[in-house]
């Protein structure tokens, strides 16, 4: 993963070196609230089909953040790459029987992305835009049971991510934007990152 996440990185970085001796070229970050969509009566079914008795409770929700960078080759096509955090899951459970325990299991998950873009300006300050690649990600788990201890254990993968966005124009080098992503079948799961960010333009195209 690590290897991988480097050449990533390297390639990145030398390409916007590149593209910044023309225009198009822009960073920016933002934060936002993450949603996923674990089924908490599918973990529910994995208690009953151990054949214990208990309870399980989840938080897929939470807050996310993302540092990106781009370039637009013209007003309507571009590549964006970046690292987005979307946050933390929780599962608690508690064991009535055949014994009596409490627990928690955390996955932390984060990555890189790296996409196309594709925009259409409404006006010279308003625009829309999708995107659509990969997200290289990567997840630290942890489960604590009481009287037993802590384990961990790390997943990583590179799954299909894609969004939705609108853009507002406030200067020519500083840009609002508010966007909807989502990283498709991550660990099994897919994340929602709802999102608002500063975006600076080296140059607009």
């Amino acid at each position: 993963m690590c290897k991988k996440l480097i050449v990533f990185l390297m390639a990145f970085v030398f390409s916007m070196s590149v593209l910044a001796r023309d225009n198009g070229l822009y960073v920016g970050g933002g934060f936002g609230y993450s949603l996923g969509d674990q089924d908490e009566d599918e973990l529910q079914s994995i208690i009953t089909g151990a054949g214990a008795t208990g309870a399980v409770d989840v938080d897929d929700t939470g807050f996310g953040w993302k540092f990106f960078g781009g370039y637009d080759f013209n007003q309507y096509f571009g590549i964006e790459g970046g690292y987005v955090n979307p946050g933390a899951a929780d599962a608690t459970f508690t064991l009535t029987a055949p014994v009596a325990a409490t627990g928690k299991v955390t996955a932390d998950l984060d990555g890189f992305t790296l996409n196309g873009t594709l925009s259409y300006p409404i006006n010279d300050q308003v625009g829309v835009f999708g995107k659509v690649g990969a997200f290289f990600w990567n997840a630290d788990m942890s489960g604590t049971v009481s009287g037993i201890g802590t384990i961990t254990d790390e997943d990583d993968g590179t799954d299909l991510m894609f969004g939705l966005g609108a853009k507002y124009n406030f200067s020519d080098t500083i840009s609002f934007r508010g966007e909807w992503e989502r990283f498709a079948d991550v660990g099994d799961s897919d994340v929602d990152l709802f999102s608002v960010s500063v975006q600076y333009n080296f140059d607009l195209p």
